[in-house]
């Protein structure tokens, strides 16, 4: 990229006349400065007026679609943050230029960079700041937050994204010190504890996105990294990456990933070639990008977290009655008390593995040895003729 930009720098220089028309002397400098600051890789709007980057935009077709786009569902709600204004809300994807706004950013002056909703409870969000690591958790109809525990990061590393595992309810963490390193966790936004899964060793993760069964890739994880301008794929038991490729364009601060719970993944994106906020979609098997449009294109914009309400795919019946499972944190083992019906249990690991073999609980309390599982998180998937449940464990 940096060499195509060379030499179109060098026609600018020397056919201007010829490829664009008549430039004012003034024009001409504009385009002269936009190229060579290009060719160094430093971020356009914080050179350029946003009048300045209007016009660079429009004359170079910078906003021409880069490929074909991928997802016919152009009806989904898409909530975040919007650092310029200062605003939460949503946009809605038929209509880039309208954000309707909820209220304020969290009441810190340290600004939000992580956000994702609860599949549990779509009316709520809950948000990281990336200074301090500010915990809060966000009432979607009043636009209300409420201050939880902050979350520490590992080393000194910073929250950049968090998302939810809509098939288990889990939410993960990633943060980064945007230089050597970007750590996988999973916070349990009710105690606001932090377990770290470990360190991809990519430089700066700015987004992860996890996909359930249903999807092309089937349940996995993916990331996007800003230094690399690349797509890879997480396992969510290591935190060990796959490279599958390059997005397509120069990101930014302020990205992030959300699947539309039928086929797409939407990246809301900030592109620093264009100085825009943009809307693209993801080709999740070679990480390729297609741009649908700019996110409020006529007002400087960044969208720093971005959501959609995803609803838990493992739905709680009303009817069941709910087991008793003790001690968790557990050890060794687990008792696990059933009131009113024989069910049945099945251990799985995050990633969605089966551990060991499904087991019949009859009423009563039954013991379950766990010296076979390693230190982690695992999840208990519990059901009966009335229904099911899936309730998360901690083994140390």
């Amino acid at each position: 990229m940096k060499t195509i930009y060379s030499i179109l720098g060098i026609l600018f220089v020397l056919v201007p006349n010829l490829i664009f028309g008549q430039l004012s002397e003034s024009e001409q400098k504009l385009l002269d400065k936009y190229y060579r600051l290009s060719n160094t890789g430093v971020i356009a709007r914080e050179h350029f007026s946003f009048d300045e980057l209007n016009w660079i935009r429009s004359y170079l077709k910078l906003d021409k679609p880069d490929m074909q786009r991928i997802s016919s569902s152009l009806d989904d709600d898409i909530y975040g943050a919007e650092s310029f204004q200062e605003e939460i809300g949503y946009f809605f994807t038929g209509d880039l230029g309208t954000f309707i706004t909820l209220g304020p950013e969290a009441p810190t002056t340290d600004g939000e960079t992580a956000g994702d909703i609860d599949p549990t409870n779509t009316n709520l969000a809950y948000v990281a700041t990336f200074n301090e690591g500010h915990f809060f958790r966000l009432n979607l109809l009043t636009g209300e937050y409420t201050m939880l525990p902050d979350i520490d990061p590992p080393g000194d590393e910073r929250w950049s994204g968090l998302e939810f595992d809509t098939a288990t309810g889990i939410l993960y963490g990633i943060s980064s010190n945007f230089d050597s390193s970007s750590t996988l966790s999973v916070i349990d936004p009710l105690t606001s504890t932090v377990t770290t899964v470990g360190d991809t060793g990519l430089p700066a993760v700015i987004a992860i996105v996890v996909l359930p069964s249903t999807s092309p890739m089937g349940s996995s994880m993916f990331a996007v990294d800003i230094i690399t301008d690349k797509w890879y794929k997480i396992n969510m038991e290591t935190a060990a990456i796959t490279e599958y490729g390059h997005i397509g364009f120069n990101a930014g601060f302020a990205q992030d990933l959300e699947w539309d719970g039928i086929n797409t993944i939407w990246f809301t994106a900030f592109n620093v070639d264009t100085g825009l906020a943009e809307l693209r979609a993801v080709d999740p098997l070679n990480g390729m990008t297609g741009f649908f449009g700019a996110i409020l294109p006529d007002i400087p914009a960044q969208i720093t977290w971005a959501s959609i309400k995803n609803e838990l795919l493992s739905i709680p019946s009303h009817t069941i009655s709910k087991p008793d499972i003790f001690p968790n944190p557990a050890k060794d083992h687990i008792n696990i008390k059933v009131f009113d019906e024989t069910g049945f249990l099945t251990v799985y690991s995050l990633s969605g593995q089966q551990m060991g073999r499904e087991k019949q609980l009859n009423v009563g309390t039954t013991y379950l040895s766990l010296e076979h599982l390693s230190s982690g998180y695992y999840f208990l998937y519990f059901h009966n003729s009335k229904g099911r449940q899936v309730y998360k464990l901690i083994k140390n």
